[in-house]
């Protein structure tokens, strides 16, 4: 719920699958917890993409995801990071789970991992540090 407004992550999916095929594979879009600068509680959105063999993502790419979202779905789906992941943690059903990917980046634990298709693709949300 960024800016107190919910969107819906499906929209992102939709908007990536349809208009950028060529350059991301799959994504998921979690909210991440954050303080803004007078210290109110805020959400913002963090899009971790798989990239297509041969694809790097610079600010180049990012600026033409953050565009195309911009104007395919609305500015609040817009997300704040832009992150290449290895893997999208998957259900055995092909679900992603945004839940687990939110729990991992908190640190927290993950206690539905035998659900996951790949539970080893958690790892490297639980690496990743932020600032």
């Amino acid at each position: 719920n960024p800016g107190g407004v919910r969107i819906g992550t499906a929209d992102i999916y939709g908007v990536l699958e349809r208009v950028l095929p060529d350059m991301v594979t799959d994504s998921v879009a979690v909210g991440r917890s954050v303080r803004l600068p007078d210290g109110t509680a805020d959400v913002e959105v963090v899009l971790f993409v798989q990239l297509r063999e041969g694809v790097t993502l610079g600010d180049d790419e990012i600026r033409r995801i953050r565009t195309t979202i911009r104007t395919e779905a609305s500015p609040r789906h817009v997300p704040a990071h832009v992150i290449a992941t290895p893997a999208i943690p998957v259900t055995a059903n092909g679900k992603k789970v945004e839940v687990a990917v939110r729990k991992a980046l908190a640190g927290q634990e993950v206690k539905n991992r035998g659900a996951l298709a790949n539970p080893e693709s958690l790892d490297w949300y639980y690496g990743l540090r932020w600032d």
